[in-house]
């Protein structure tokens, strides 16, 4: 029920994210490589931010979910490395919004429904991208093979802990989620042109 519940409840923030300008095309021929490049950088940005936060909190609230074995951005890391286009962090506020999403265990699981929800659709974008683009899991396509074949079994895993999880406060996971859609677009903004 939480987890129909979550995706009704960001289903709006959601769309938002996926007509962003830096998206939009990502599954088309004429989608560029500028524009890809241009995407993981935002994305390592974003993620750097999120993930430091959730690893920090997860030890915190003692949450029993390894979300170190899913961390997502050495993918980044190697796929800017292949396309010779090294990260920046040039938006530290980022980190700051992302610590200020993340004050409780239900917050941390909506944060996390958003980040391990979105290598569902990776996986779609990866194959897209290897027609258009040539990039592929194992050049400069990591982070959108993410999981590989162990992504529905990953995304399982999650749905259980969250399942099973003893969430006091609804509406905390929900806002958390939506807001980490919000610091997403945000995030892509920074580096749309």
């Amino acid at each position: 029920m939480i987890l129909e519940h979550l995706k009704l409840k960001t289903r709006k923030q959601h769309s938002r994210l996926h007509q962003h300008p830096l998206l939009i095309g990502i599954t088309q021929s004429g989608y560029s490589l500028a524009r890809y490049i241009q995407l993981l950088k935002a994305y390592y940005e974003i993620y750097s931010a999120i993930e430091t936060v959730l690893l920090q909190r997860q030890s915190q609230f003692k949450l029993d979910f390894d979300y170190q074995a899913r961390y997502k951005l050495p993918w980044l890391q190697a796929d800017l490395k292949d396309l010779e286009s090294p990260p920046t962090m040039n938006h530290p506020t980022l980190a700051n919004e992302t610590s200020a999403i993340i004050t409780t265990p239900e917050q941390w699981l909506g944060v996390a429904y958003v980040l391990e929800g979105s290598t569902l659709g990776a996986r779609v974008i990866s194959a897209c991208l290897q027609k258009s683009l040539r990039i592929s899991p194992q050049f400069a396509g990591h982070f959108f093979n993410a999981y590989g074949l162990n992504t529905a079994k990953y995304w399982h895993e999650y749905q259980t802990f969250l399942t099973r999880h003893p969430i006091v406060a609804t509406t905390e996971i929900t806002d958390a989620a939506s807001q980490t859609f919000g610091l997403f677009n945000k995030g892509l903004d920074l580096y749309a042109q």
